[in-house]
């Protein structure tokens, strides 16, 4: 067998400690896919009435509100840590996943304002804003930890 012969830097294994480059093709369908169904599922939801399902508690649409944009913002979040300009860039990632989560959040409600049976609710937004910001941290911390943690773990093995 012939050793390898090609030098670029997608052939070199990674030595920063950072996961390599995903493949477009494979960043789509394992990465940005999710992304985009998971808007959606919010978008069909949304032109629909809110059902009347479990238990009354205070603010409890708020609570659902938070918890579908933390997932969003993680997805988001999970999916921009592909790019290189991304990668690694605490920052950054906690930024573009919370305002690319609130600017969708703020198009959901806009979109609500059209549908018969739903409103526009600016509590609606600040609950998806905080989600937004919440799973954009929680991914950056739950990388920190991972990285700090379990790595040297694996690598002693």
């Amino acid at each position: 067998m012939r050793p390898r012969t090609d030098r670029s830097p997608r052939s070199l294994p990674s030595t920063s400690g950072r996961p390599p480059e995903v493949g477009s093709g494979r960043r789509f369908i394992g990465y940005w896919l999710p992304v985009g169904l998971w808007c959606a599922i919010i978008f069909v939801q949304s032109a629909f009435a809110t059902p009347d399902i479990g238990p009354r508690w205070p603010h409890v649409d708020k609570v659902a509100h938070v918890g579908v944009y933390v997932v969003l913002s993680i997805l988001f979040c999970r999916a921009f840590n592909t790019l290189a300009a991304w990668r690694g860039r605490s920052w950054r990632l906690i930024v573009t996943g919370a305002a690319l989560t609130s600017l969708y959040g703020a198009l959901d409600e806009w979109h609500q304002s059209f549908v018969a049976v739903r409103t526009a609710d600016g509590m609606d937004l600040l609950a998806d804003v905080i989600g937004g910001v919440l799973g954009a941290c929680l991914y950056v911390a739950v990388g920190r930890y991972r990285r700090r943690h379990l790595t040297p773990a694996i690598l002693s093995k």
